[in-house]
């Protein structure tokens, strides 16, 4: 009977990020803030609620973070999805609460 040796999970802190960061830029768009529910984003992602309030502060930080737009070449965007909660956004009238 052998034993395998476990692989070491990688952590890539960048890469976690970017992800969350795409997710939620989708979540947003489908859902708008209110809808959007961070513990989704989360499932979505192979991360849990607690790192995106580590990476983020929050919900509230998180959309702000969507909203600025990419600030890395790693980070994968959808443009039609960034425009999309743009629109939704300028229509309510009102920052989110």
């Amino acid at each position: 009977m052998t034993s395998e040796a476990a692989t070491p999970r990688v952590r890539d802190a960048e890469r976690t990020r970017a992800e969350i960061i795409e997710v939620a830029t989708h979540e947003f768009a489908d859902q708008g803030y209110a809808g959007a529910r961070v513990d989704e984003i989360a499932a979505k992602t192979r991360t849990t609620k607690r790192m995106i309030y580590y990476y983020f502060g929050g919900k509230e930080g998180l959309y702000l973070t969507v909203l600025e737009g990419p600030t890395g070449t790693s980070a994968r965007w959808s443009s039609n999805s960034t425009s999309t909660i743009w629109r939704r956004w300028t229509r309510c009238g009102s920052w989110p609460s």
